[in-house]
């Protein structure tokens, strides 16, 4: 399977996160020690003032590392994805990673070959995930035992979105080709609770559920067909 890469947002966010983290702790530390001497020298007042900026570039500081922990999940749970993917898929396959959507988005995963075009979005949570029909919502067990609960902001609509995305940008250049909506959680330790969904406009899967999916699906298209879907994807998704 080849790859292509058409932003490495996570990459740049992970990065960006990193830095700016250690930056905030790097600062932190030096209005402490500031805040000690003006203590020492009989500025007490400005001294509490360096405690307090510390303090808060402390409180910046784990912010931003909760947001760079989020990113590399998503990170790694494209990882696994590919890995998947390229041990599933020929060489007559391609997926796109990055794809820009015109409102500055970016879908995870475009797969093209063969069989069709699949709209990929990848959520990378441990635990238990609930889906009702309405919310999404899941449970995970901490490192110490402390069970935490959280809420997924509304993946299927992410996924019926960028598929309608894609789907018109193929139909609008004249291409009418099977087009997939994937929901696929990629952690290992994930257990689904999914109680109603509508399946004909998306497909909710573990990530070892994939080679079931792809394996009954006929191979429709024409190689030509699919050389012009990856030029349009390539050209547009940047």
């Amino acid at each position: 399977m080849r790859e292509v890469i058409l932003s490495d947002h996570l990459k740049q966010k992970v990065s960006q996160l990193t830095h700016t983290t250690k930056q905030s702790i790097s600062l932190a530390i030096g209005f402490i020690f500031l805040g000690i001497i003006l203590t020492l020298i009989s500025l007490p007042i400005l001294g509490i003032v360096c405690f307090v900026i510390a303090f808060i570039l402390f409180f910046v500081a784990l912010k931003n590392l909760k947001k760079k922990d989020i990113f590399q999940a998503g990170l790694e749970g494209e990882e696994r994805l590919k890995k998947t993917l390229n041990q599933i898929l020929s060489d007559k396959y391609t997926a796109f990673f990055g794809y820009q959507t015109k409102k500055g988005k970016d879908i995870d995963c475009i797969v093209t070959g063969p069989k069709g075009v699949f709209v990929i979005e990848v959520k990378n949570h441990k635990g238990i995930v609930s889906y009702d029909g309405k919310n999404w919502s899941y449970l995970k067990v901490g490192q110490k035992g402390g069970i935490y609960e959280g809420f997924l902001k509304n993946p299927d609509r992410q996924v019926i979105q960028n598929t309608a995305e894609i789907r018109n940008l193929l139909f609008s250049n004249g291409i009418k080709v099977p087009v997939f909506a994937l929901l696929v959680f990629t952690h290992e330790e994930v257990k689904l609770n999914i109680s109603d969904f509508d399946k004909k406009k998306f497909k909710i899967l573990k990530l070892e559920e994939l080679p079931q999916f792809f394996e009954p699906i006929p191979e429709r298209l024409k190689n030509e067909t699919v050389k012009k879907i990856n030029r349009l994807i390539e050209e547009k998704g940047k």
